[in-house]
């Protein structure tokens, strides 16, 4: 080796660890030659083999007998995609289905003799009293009620409105109230079930909500809900209920082929209260009369209810209201025609007082009506 060499190896060891702390040796530190092989041992070579045998021999009587190896799964079960096809309900069956959330509280309302059928009612509280036709009973003060689970009992008539064509009924047993909505009157396009308490329900369309009328026997009914077809079979005073089964009005009498009319949920609550509470109703009035606008009125406004009379000293007059006005809205509710205008004020009391929002000569004018009781009720 060359002297660079030596320098070199010299530089190693001084950095390497003393032999006895390090576990390998090099040659020049066992006292060997670089250039010699140590010769094995007999006595080791022999414990040495017979250390590898009991080694073998133990890894064999511990894994020997294993053959598998179990692994820990989790099984999940896949679930098949299908197709499904829409259900379809057949009307008949949906009429069913809703109509019998409100069968439970309808009543068949008879003569008192029993003879015959005159109108349906429904609950409308759990304490006996219920809603029907009053121009059905026909001016009786006692009738028969047939619940729908069969039981008969006779029932006082607490009040009649032939203004509205509701009676309120008054039986001593407790009832199952219907469910009312709250979602106002429905809308046209809508379908109704109509709850007959004489025959099977019906699936009716609304084809006008609760702002057109209705004639009867030389009457007219304000702010009904005008159904398709027929009233035919149907009895006055039978619920019409909506997709969930709560009842949004009944239906009102007129002739047999005149065409079906609902008096509104909202009208009817109106009503009855003041029948529970007095046995009457007081009718506000505004001391005008009014019809459809038409057009071929001179008239830049296209629907609405044309003032064509104002009363003297009447409320509309002390309002400032004028013949020609064309009322628009009453309260928050828009009107679009005479028969929504005289909707909207059956269900307030006399005494309120209603913004008339009423166009006139292009503008808008904001009347204040203090309704008066309606000269009927007066006497």
């Amino acid at each position: 080796m060359g002297p660079e060499e030596t320098d070199d190896q010299d530089d190693v060891r001084g950095w390497l660890l003393p032999a006895e702390d390090r576990l390998w040796r090099h040659p020049s530190e066992l006292g060997q030659g670089a250039g010699k092989r140590r010769s094995a041992n007999p006595t080791t070579i022999v414990f040495s083999a017979m250390g590898g045998a009991m080694l073998v021999g133990a890894m064999w009587f511990t894994f020997g007998g294993i053959t598998k190896v179990r692994m820990a799964t989790e099984r999940v079960a896949l679930i098949p995609i299908e197709s499904v096809a829409p259900r379809i309900t057949p009307a008949d069956e949906w009429t069913r289905t809703v109509s019998d959330v409100a069968r439970p509280s309808t009543a068949a309302v008879r003569q008192l003799d029993g003879s015959s059928i005159v109108a349906g009612a429904v609950a409308i509280r759990d304490d006996g009293y219920l809603v029907t036709s009053g121009r059905a009973l026909a001016g009786a003060d006692t009738v028969m009620v047939t619940t729908s689970s069969g039981t008969a009992q006779e029932a006082s008539v607490i009040g009649t409105d032939m203004v509205t064509d509701l009676a309120v009924l008054r039986v001593s047993d407790e009832m199952t109230a219907a469910v009312i909505s709250e979602a106002g009157a429905p809308l046209s396009g809508e379908t109704l079930a109509v709850v007959n308490a004489a025959g099977d329900a019906q699936n009716r369309l609304v084809i006008s909500g609760a702002a057109t009328s209705a004639a009867s026997d030389g009457s007219l009914y304000v702010g009904v809900i005008a159904l398709d077809g027929s009233v035919g079979e149907v009895l006055p005073g039978s619920p019409a209920v909506d997709t969930t089964g709560a009842v949004v009005g009944i239906i009102a009498s007129t002739a047999y082929d005149a065409p079906a009319a609902v008096v509104p949920i909202d009208l009817i609550r109106a009503i009855t209260h003041d029948l529970i509470a007095n046995g009457w109703v007081d009718h506000p009035r505004a001391g005008i009369t009014a019809r459809d606008v038409l057009p071929t009125d001179d008239n830049t406004q296209h629907s609405g209810a044309l003032v064509t009379s104002v009363e003297a000293n009447g409320p509309a007059a002390d309002s400032g209201m004028l013949i020609g006005d064309v009322v628009v809205k009453v309260g928050e509710s828009g009107v679009t025609s005479m028969a929504a205008m005289v909707a909207e004020l059956l269900v307030h009391q006399p005494g309120e007082t209603l913004d008339f929002l009423v166009m006139r000569d292009g503008h808008e004018v904001v009347c204040q009506v203090v309704l008066d009781a309606s000269i009927e009720d007066e006497s």
